[in-house]
């Protein structure tokens, strides 16, 4: 008989309350067909990473985040989660100085989606370049703006948590935190929202607007974390993960780091507060609770993950 027995952790449903009930973009299945084509003409995967890719459903995820967004737009967002995918796949146990050389690589394309891309460069810079070339006709000045800016805080984030691997470097929680609020990719998400809007800087960066940002992230940074921990822990040495830098900091085992004080049940009352208020005011706070509804862990239908101690 084993020493050992299974232990199961069962992922908590931290959007219970959540007031704002999902909705689903019309044009869903038009959006992905058109989608997806266009991804897969480009060939980059082998057949592990085709495989991986083929039991996401990227356009699902957008057309939930977007549910009003217009054909357009919602195509720019489902053409970005691609763009993030074949990045991460890319990017995901590459060195630091290729995950580099890829970052400028992807934002040289899509700061001037116009200049044609070497025939001998990695196919992550034909990506970026005919995405956004697309994505541009129909996004305001101040989205396109926003989403060169945050992308670029995006794959510099990505080029850091190589250093971190590469280092085998474990970050304390709040050090984690500015990292991962990066690397998540919240804020170019959020950029998608603004595509037929010129938001002016005075509502973008209202202390408020801010503050609801930056809660809902760490709303979703727990959510993802909490969801991919499992496989992260199975398949890599030093997971950029909260769960990882809870233990490591709190000399923790997984089921007190599972049931730390920073769950997002302490973010959701502020962050109601926050998204109810810019609703009213707005409507800002409305379309952000939209992308964390989406972002919902239960929705990943994923079974309890097990642990032997």
């Amino acid at each position: 008989m084993s020493s050992q027995s299974d232990v199961v952790f069962r992922i908590p449903d931290t959007l219970t309350y959540w007031p704002w009930p999902r909705r689903i973009n019309p044009h869903y299945e038009e959006v992905k067909a058109a989608s997806e084509a266009w991804f897969r003409s480009f060939k980059a995967f082998g057949p592990r990473a085709q495989s991986a890719f083929d039991c996401c459903n990227f356009s699902l995820l957008c057309s939930l985040a977007y549910p009003t967004a217009t054909k357009e737009h919602l195509r720019t967002a489902c053409d970005m989660m691609n763009q993030f995918f074949v990045f991460d796949e890319y990017t995901d146990n590459a060195p630091p100085e290729i995950v580099r050389q890829y970052a400028d690589i992807v934002m040289d394309a899509i700061r001037d989606p116009t200049k044609p891309r070497p025939s001998d460069e990695v196919v992550l810079g034909l990506v970026a370049q005919e995405f956004w070339a697309l994505g541009v006709k129909a996004a305001s000045n101040t989205s396109q703006k926003r989403f060169i800016e945050t992308f670029g805080h995006y794959t510099d984030a990505v080029v850091q948590q190589a250093k971190d691997r590469h280092h085998r470097y474990i970050r304390n929680i709040n050090d984690y935190f500015d990292v991962r609020r990066l690397t998540i990719g919240v804020d170019p998400s959020y950029a998608m929202l603004e595509l037929g809007y010129d938001l002016p800087d005075e509502v973008f960066y209202h202390p408020t607007v801010v503050a609801l940002r930056r809660m809902s992230c760490d709303l979703i940074i727990m959510d993802n974390d909490l969801a991919s921990y499992n496989k992260e822990q199975a398949l890599e040495a030093y997971p950029h993960n909260i769960i990882v830098s809870v233990m490591n900091e709190l000399n923790c085992d997984l089921g007190k780091a599972l049931s730390w004080r920073y769950h997002p049940g302490d973010l959701i009352p502020m962050v109601l507060h926050l998204a109810i208020f810019t609703a009213l005011r707005i409507g800002y706070g409305e379309i952000v609770a939209g992308v964390l509804r989406a972002n919902g862990i239960l929705d990943l239908t994923a079974e309890p993950f097990r642990s032997t101690e």
